[in-house]
């Protein structure tokens, strides 16, 4: 048997469900907590880290540089004195030896030196890695050709004299005199090898003139300056010191000479043998004579000078007050064919 629906049957019961739906409402939805009262999303506030301020504003020797003396440390900068905070090392690229330096920071606190036992190679490639608060930078560079072994028998260097460029060099103490000591010592000052070997070698040094057309002799009219015997086991690195000098301080129309004691000079032969490179000249300076080129003969004039810039000179062999530190850095010595010194 067929049973059929009754007619409005259907629409009824879709009427009925209808109903209920309408009539049954569910929950109110509830806004996300990030709504305003308009509707639209706010704004998030997301905390931003605090600013990182140790950080190093410049490296010595800076990316790319070239020619880097072996024997020198590298220098860095930082903006602030946090010293847990930076972190320093060097790598050799081609071996991939790591150096762990020792941070040695001045007593201002505004930079420091990285110091090792042993130099770096000569003619070679290193990274120095550089690490702050905020990240650790390569700092690639490479060293000069000092330091490489010498390419000449020992005893080639025997007789040879070499001029040294005093006025080129970095003057670096007395530190506000620098600039004026590299203009006033314009006199030739040559050194002479009196022997070298495999241990030793042995020094002297000589005024020097030099004539109309350039070319270097040894001033015979004043004393020469003996070396005493130095150690040359670190060769081609050569540390010379003597107990006292003259050096002959000159602006062009008067000179005057100044003691040095406990003289100090140190630098590299170039594998040929025909150059020093790399040099340092450091001692203690008495400034009496120095105050005629400045227009005043008293002893102390110089002194005086330096103190009104904050450097106080100190106390000389004989305990007066005239001495000043000196000291240049990137001496260059060259070799003078045909001149060898005599004793005077």
């Amino acid at each position: 048997m067929t049973h059929r629906l009754a007619p409005g049957s259907v629409l009824s019961g879709s009427i009925v469900i209808g109903s209920l739906a309408v009539g049954c409402p569910g929950p109110e939805p509830v806004p996300p907590p990030d709504l305003t009262e308009t509707g639209w999303f706010g704004q998030t506030t997301i905390e931003e880290p605090p600013p990182c301020e140790d950080q190093l504003v410049r490296t010595i020797p800076e990316a790319g540089e070239t020619g880097w003396y072996w024997r020198d440390r590298p220098v860095l900068y930082p903006e602030t004195d946090a010293k847990e905070a930076y972190a320093a090392w060097l790598v050799h690229d081609a071996t991939g030896a790591r150096i762990d330096p020792e941070a040695v920071w001045n007593e201002e606190g505004t930079s420091f030196t990285l110091d090792w036992e042993g130099v770096l190679d000569g003619n070679a490639a290193y990274t120095l890695y550089v690490s702050d608060c905020d990240s650790t930078e390569e700092v690639p560079f490479s060293t000069s050709g000092l330091g490489l072994p010498l390419e000449v028998e020992l005893s080639t260097l025997t007789g040879r004299s070499f001029l040294l460029d005093l006025a080129g060099a970095r003057w670096v103490e007395p530190p506000v005199l620098a600039g004026l000591i590299q203009v006033y010592f314009t006199t030739p000052v040559v050194l002479g090898v009196r022997y070298a070997d495999e241990q030793s070698i042995d020094l002297m040094a000589a005024p020097g003139l030099v004539s109309d057309l350039g070319v270097v002799t040894q001033d015979r009219n004043v004393p020469s300056w003996n070396f005493p015997l130095a150690d040359f086991s670190e060769a081609p690195f050569v540390d010379a010191q003597a107990p006292s000098i003259e050096l002959t301080y000159d602006d062009g129309a008067d000179g005057v000479a100044i003691p040095v004691a406990d003289f100090v000079l140190q630098g590299t032969f170039s594998t040929d043998g025909t150059r020093l490179g790399g040099g340092v000249l450091e001692g203690l300076g008495d400034t009496r004579n120095v105050g005629a080129l400045l227009g005043d003969d008293a002893p102390n004039a110089v002194c005086d000078l330096a103190a009104g810039f904050g450097v106080q000179c100190i106390p000389c062999a004989d305990l007066l007050p005239y001495c000043l530190r000196l000291r240049a850095e990137a001496l260059e010595a060259t070799w003078i064919p045909g001149l060898e010194l005599v004793e005077r």
